[in-house]
């Protein structure tokens, strides 16, 4: 019989990948600035990531074509929206993985 750590091991799919690995997720309340906040999410079972790409219906989102550190860089477009934040004091919404290759 499957642990409780094994049944949820198998459901973690994303992870929200820093351009500096193993740092904060921090807040920030538009997209300009403070690019070092920005994020690449990258899921698990696809091995690759997730980023804009225009679409004739639907969400705008697609596929990357791999999952190199380079394309992780590219795709880190991603911000956690959280208005009132101080940038002198932001607080820490998630810790952000180290970068893989698959």
């Amino acid at each position: 019989m499957a642990n409780i750590s094994e049944v949820a091991e198998s459901f973690r799919q994303w992870k929200f990948m820093t351009t500096t690995p193993a740092t904060l997720v921090l807040p920030k309340e538009k997209f300009d600035g403070l690019p070092d906040r920005n994020f690449s999410l990258k899921n698990d079972n696809a091995k690759k990531y997730l980023q804009y790409e225009s679409q004739t219906f639907g969400i705008n989102l697609g596929w990357t074509d791999n999952a190199s550190p380079t394309t992780a860089e590219k795709v880190a477009k991603f911000f956690l929206n959280r208005p009132g934040t101080d940038a002198s004091r932001p607080e820490c919404q998630a810790i952000g993985g180290a970068s893989e290759l698959f």
